[in-house]
């Protein structure tokens, strides 16, 4: 659990400060910068999971190793 809380606490900043440049400086579109947030927080935590926080629990069982 205190992997993801430390994804969470380097990726909402980021995200918050980038969107809110991108929405009032650039002028873009707040709906797209939300969809890009919501899209990069789905590829980027699903690879931090799978690699970080469960990458040493998968296929650790009996059934899994044996082909």
């Amino acid at each position: 659990m205190l992997k993801v809380a430390l994804f969470y606490a380097a990726f909402t900043p980021i995200t918050t400060l980038l969107g809110d440049y991108l929405v009032e400086s650039l002028g873009w579109n707040g709906f797209l910068v939300t969809i890009m947030n919501m899209a990069f927080n789905l590829v980027s935590e699903y690879f931090y999971d799978r690699h970080i926080v469960f990458g040493k629990t998968i296929d650790t069982n009996k059934s899994s190793q044996t082909e």
